[in-house]
């Protein structure tokens, strides 16, 4: 929720940055106050767009058609990005790494796993080289499955 603060209008920070606090301490009914001033919000505020700013730069391109938006954590590692212009999530954890494709409702168009390692939590625990590595290593397959069953009319 605070993620969205980069596109909140100068003029309602405060009042924003208020609302988040409340709701993230479930205070919504109002009954007390929560007080920050202007300068702590617009702090906050530059904290935050500067951050986004940086994810922005530090996308990766790991193949043409697969752009990870943000690769990151331990139990699990997880990452999201588009492969051919269709959103994906990654997620590592225990001792199995899935990948999910596109979503239809609640479900992912495409899904790919398998286990990893040979200890418990090794997924979480994978470098993100490797984690790439698996990324571009179900995109593969995807595309190999999308060449042989074409979309039916």
């Amino acid at each position: 929720m605070i993620s969205h603060a980069a596109n909140v209008p100068e003029g309602q920070i405060a009042s924003y940055l208020i609302g988040v606090v409340k709701y993230n301490i479930g205070m919504g009914s109002g009954k007390r106050a929560v007080r920050c001033s202007v300068a702590t919000a617009r702090a906050i505020v530059a904290y935050v767009r500067e951050t986004k700013e940086e994810m922005e730069e530090e996308k990766m391109d790991i193949d043409d058609g697969i752009e990870i938006d943000w690769l990151a954590g331990n139990c699990p590692v997880q990452a999201e990005g588009r492969i051919d212009g269709k959103p994906f999530y990654f997620r590592a954890r225990g001792v199995a790494w899935r990948l999910e494709i596109g979503i239809i409702g609640c479900k992912p168009e495409w899904e790919y796993g398998e286990p990893y390692g040979e200890v418990p939590f090794a997924a979480g625990w994978m470098g993100m080289d490797e984690a790439k590595t698996l990324i571009r290593k179900a995109a593969e397959l995807y595309r190999a499955e999308k060449v042989l069953s074409p979309p039916s009319p």
